[in-house]
C-alpha cells in the first residue's frame, strides 16, 4: 500500500488524496485518509493565489448554500482580498453557484464570475483562471469583464 507523509489537518488530507502532494509530517496509510473524505456531509472549494491551482491555498469554504464573504473585512474563511486568481472544488454538490466579484459588495459594474458545477463528485476540478468563460461536462463559468478580475477577488458567494 503506498504511504503518504501529512501533517496538515483534513483539508490537507483532502488536498494531498485530490492532488497527490505530498507533505512533511507524519506518515498514514493513503486508506486511512479516504474515508473522512468520501464521508464529508458537504463538499469543499480551495482557493489558490496562482492560476491553475498553484502556488499558496489561501483558504476554503464549503460548499453550503447561503454564504457570502466580503474579503475587505475580516471574515472566517481565512482568503485574503485581491489574492485568489484560482479554485478546485472537492466533492462539490451539482447545482452549486460560486460567485467571485472584484467589487466587496457584489456590484455588477466590474468584473466578476458566475461558477456553475453541472456534475457531482468531482475531487480535484481545477477552474484555472476567474477570467475566462467556457464549458464543459462538469461546470460552466461565464465571466462578466470590467478590467481583470484574476488577482482581484474582494467578495465570494455560494449558492
Amino acid at each position: 500500500m503506498k504511504r503518504m507523509s501529512i501533517g496538515v489537518g483534513v483539508v490537507g488530507a483532502l488536498m494531498l488524496v485530490g492532488c497527490g502532494v505530498e507533505q512533511p509530517g507524519e506518515e498514514q496509510e493513503l486508506s486511512s485518509l479516504q474515508a473522512p473524505i468520501e464521508t464529508m456531509a458537504t463538499g469543499t472549494i480551495a482557493f489558490y493565489e496562482g492560476n491553475g491551482g498553484t502556488q499558496t491555498l489561501l483558504g476554503t469554504i464549503s460548499d453550503e448554500p447561503g454564504q457570502a464573504y466580503n474579503l475587505t473585512r475580516s471574515n472566517p474563511t481565512g482568503i485574503p482580498n485581491d489574492e485568489a486568481r484560482s479554485l478546485v472544488l472537492y466533492n462539490v454538490r451539482a447545482g452549486a453557484e460560486i460567485r467571485v466579484y472584484d467589487s466587496s459588495s457584489g456590484a455588477t459594474d466590474d468584473d466578476y464570475a458566475i461558477i456553475t458545477v453541472k456534475a457531482a463528485g468531482l475531487n480535484g476540478y481545477v477552474v484555472q483562471t476567474f477570467q475566462q468563460s467556457y464549458e464543459d461536462a462538469s461546470v460552466r463559468v461565464s465571466y462578466i469583464r470590467d478590467n481583470g478580475l484574476d488577482g482581484k477577488v474582494s467578495r465570494i458567494v455560494v449558492n
